[in-house]
């Protein structure tokens, strides 16, 4: 919009600085929802390295039941999207539309296999186990909170100005 025609006494910024590719990463990856799917995957990684009981043969059940299921919420999410433009949209997305149904379907199977006393629905019956599990998951998760503030939401404080390249003039 041309500036004699604006209601505002300065031009208003037309974008922000672009955020370097670590930084983008980082707020991709560390918004509240993801922090979630963080936690998850560090339980579910810790569950599955501390019980062990799974072949590869459960594994590759695991894979079938995560692609079956990925590819159609792949299918549920493009829209009238291509695939690529869809991946390169976000592909994190794209992982974790495999991932989640394998992890549910592992963590599962581990507790099926392992037998009734050793689990209450997905957690540990055994204190210490489960300590283990949900503190690195808490612990991932507070170290990615705490990256996020200091070099995203910190950030934020400088102000206006210096997130948009100067264009808004201070009054006087």
């Amino acid at each position: 919009p041309s500036p004699l025609l604006s209601p505002f006494p300065f031009p208003l910024p037309t974008s922000p600085k672009p955020m370097p590719p670590l930084k983008t990463l980082l707020q991709n990856s560390t918004s509240p929802p993801m922090l979630i799917l963080w936690f998850y995957l560090s339980y579910w990684l810790t569950l599955i390295l501390t019980y062990n009981a799974l072949s590869i043969q459960n594994y590759l059940q695991c894979c079938f039941v995560a692609i079956l299921i990925g590819v159609a919420n792949t299918c549920a999410g493009m829209g009238d999207k291509t695939v690529r433009e869809w991946f390169d949209e976000n592909p994190l997305r794209f992982l974790r539309y495999f991932m989640i149904p394998f992890g549910v379907s592992s963590i599962s199977m581990t507790a099926g296999l392992s037998g009734e006393e050793e689990f209450f629905l997905i957690f540990s019956t055994d204190g210490g186990k489960l300590g283990t599990e949900l503190g690195v998951a808490t612990g991932l998760v507070a170290v990615l909170a705490v990256a996020r503030w200091a070099f995203i939401d910190k950030e934020g404080d400088k102000g206006f100005e210096e997130r948009y390249d100067g264009v808004r003039k201070e009054d006087g």
